[in-house]
Order: structure tokens, then sequence, then C-alpha cells
């Protein structure tokens, strides 16, 4: 739009846009931004969105977050940088940003953090020796331990450090880092503990199972409990002459198993005149 003027002497200002006019479509980037690896964005960088975070690259100076400009009311241009690339950061640490744009632990929470420098000069002990390393050193790759040269490695899931041929491996389907142990599954699309062994996956396999037998078991399902046969017995410490006894409660006669002393079950009694002391209960 072209600036117009209100009175004699007042400044130019811009005149708001003809809301009956269609929006303009949004551009692609050009073909030499392409090549030059270059973003189109107009916010901050500060997401996945970035197409330069995205490669794990900064933005530079063809890049549109670094060209963009702001006019006063007195219609001069004032150019303005609002680009918060992360990666800028890691530049100034003298981290390979490039190496650290492939670990897929590392893309998937570098942009979760609020303070990245804090996080970046936090200190981590070491189990082997008792030193301490700086997490700046352990990016991209394991860092060496100042003492023993053993290997160490920085898990972003788990937020801690591990040594390197035991630390766990970051699934890039799961989207987080399991045991060094487990495996992914294809079949399931899940990871499962796969040892040294070739050892199949167990949820395939118990599927394989139930397709031979034709019986499907339904795992969230809990399996009834068996109910306990056991004899009827008392384990009185009287003379079952009151209805505590167990025995007697059921309109039973005590037996050889009961643990009662000088029995006076009444029920004994009904027996010897041939009463039925199941029915009588």
């Amino acid at each position: 739009t072209e600036p117009t003027s209100t009175k004699a002497g007042a400044p130019l200002l811009y005149s708001t846009q003809d809301r009956s006019l269609p929006k303009p479509k949004r551009t692609r980037p050009n073909q030499l931004q392409l090549m030059l690896g270059c973003c189109s964005c107009k916010g901050d960088c500060s997401s996945r969105l970035c197409g330069c975070s995205k490669k794990g690259d900064i933005c530079g100076y063809n890049c549109k977050c670094n060209n963009i400009y702001s006019s006063d009311r007195y219609g001069s241009r004032k150019s303005q940088t609002r680009c918060k690339n992360l990666f800028n950061t890691l530049v100034q640490y003298g981290i390979d940003t490039r190496a650290a744009g492939k670990d897929k632990c590392f893309m998937g929470h570098i942009f979760k953090i609020e303070d990245l420098r804090g996080h970046l000069e936090q200190t981590y002990k070491l189990n082997c020796c008792e030193s301490s390393v700086q997490l700046k050193d352990l990016i991209p790759g394991p860092a060496k331990c100042p003492v023993c040269q053993s290997e160490w490695s920085y898990s972003w899931c788990y937020n801690d450090v591990w040594e390197t041929h035991r630390a766990p491996r970051h699934c890039a389907k799961c989207r987080q880092c399991k045991a060094y142990r487990n495996d992914h599954c294809a079949g399931c699309n899940k990871c499962y503990f796969k040892d040294w062994s070739e050892r199949p996956c167990p949820t395939c396999e118990l599927d394989r199972k139930q397709k031979r037998t034709g019986k499907s078991q339904d795992l969230s399902v809990p399996k009834p409990k068996r109910k306990k046969t056991s004899r009827a017995s008392c384990s009185c410490k009287g003379d079952c002459n009151s209805r505590r006894c167990g025995c007697s409660r059921k309109g039973l006669v005590c037996g050889e198993h009961c643990k009662c002393t000088g029995c006076k079950n009444p029920f004994t009694t009904l027996v010897e005149y041939g009463i039925d002391c199941r029915a009588a209960a």
C-alpha cells in the first residue's frame, strides 16, 4: 500500500489493507533458498518447524528470520532479528550441530528445554572414578573419563549418564530409550527383551500358538482362581459345645482331622439316634 497524508505537515502514515481483496497466497521458498539451505520462517525459529533447526543447522544471513524489517510512523525501515535458533547456542559451545542433529534422542528433547545454557553447563558424576563431566562435553557423542578413559554417553530420555556399552538405545519408532538388550518387533510394533540370543518376540509367538490351537486368550482378563478343596474339620481348642465350632455350625460330626480335645459335639448324639444332621441344621 502507498503512504497517504491526512493534513499538511503531518507525518506519512500507511493506510490499512482493503479486506475486500483476496489475501495473497503463501509462496514457497525459491530454488536459491533451497540450495543454500535457508528457512522461510516468520517467527523466532525456536521450534521444530524451522527448516534449519530440523536439519540441525544454524540460521544464516539469507534466511527470512534475519531479514525482517519494521517501519516506524515516519516511514523509515529498521532491520529486526527475531531468530532464536537453539543450534546457535550449541555453536557457541563448540558443539558439532550436524552430528547432533542426527541423534533422534537429542532431537526429540532439545526443543522442550527452556534454559538451554544452564542445562548444558550441568555436571554429572561418573561412577567409575567419581569424576564429573559437563553435558556439553557429552554432545554429540560419548565422552571419556579423564582418569580411566572409559566412554560414557548421555540419555535425554532418562536424563542420566550411562556407560557406552550399557547405555540405553533410542528406538526411533517408539520414540523412547529402551534397554540396550531390547529390540523392536516389526510384527507387533513393540520393543521386547531379546538378550544376546536370537529369541522371537513373545507377543507374536503367543499369537502364532493361538492360531495353531484355534483358542484365543485375553491377557487383560485375569485367570479365575481355583477353589481349594479342604476336608470339613474344625480347629477348636475346647469341647465343641457351642456354635463357634465349624462342624457344629454346618451340622456335621467332628472327625479324625479335627483338632478338638474332649469333643462334646451335640450332633454326635443325633447321629446315634439316626437323625439327619444336615437337614436338622
